[in-house]
């Protein structure tokens, strides 16, 4: 939305919904895909109508910056939330109630 603003290039109610539908998804799908913000820059971009040539590389300048504070956010949040699980279940279960039990322990 800002690209497009700072180009002065007004955007219909349809293309604000569409980028809102694409980010969404693109940030269920991409989070753990480091620097996936620029694609789906570029992607959100192109489906709306937005020239990427003028301020693409100052958004690749502050997303480089970015994805590394919302990569340590992510892999910290996965290990906050194992350690969670594990202590949750390690209230009702011990190694003695998984033996004789296939896979992995």
């Amino acid at each position: 939305i800002w690209m497009a603003y700072s180009q002065g290039i007004e955007l219909s109610f349809g293309q604000l919904a569409t980028i809102a539908v694409l980010s969404t998804l693109g940030a269920i799908g991409a989070s753990p895909i480091p620097n996936s913000g620029i694609a789906l820059v570029l992607l959100i971009a192109e489906q709306v109508n937005i020239p990427t040539n003028g301020f693409f590389p100052l958004v690749v300048t502050v997303d480089i910056i970015l994805d590394r504070v919302i990569t340590a956010v992510n892999t910290s949040s996965d290990i906050y939330g194992s350690l969670i699980a594990t202590h949750l279940v390690s209230k009702y279960m011990s190694l003695d109630d998984l033996e004789g039990t296939s896979g992995p322990v």
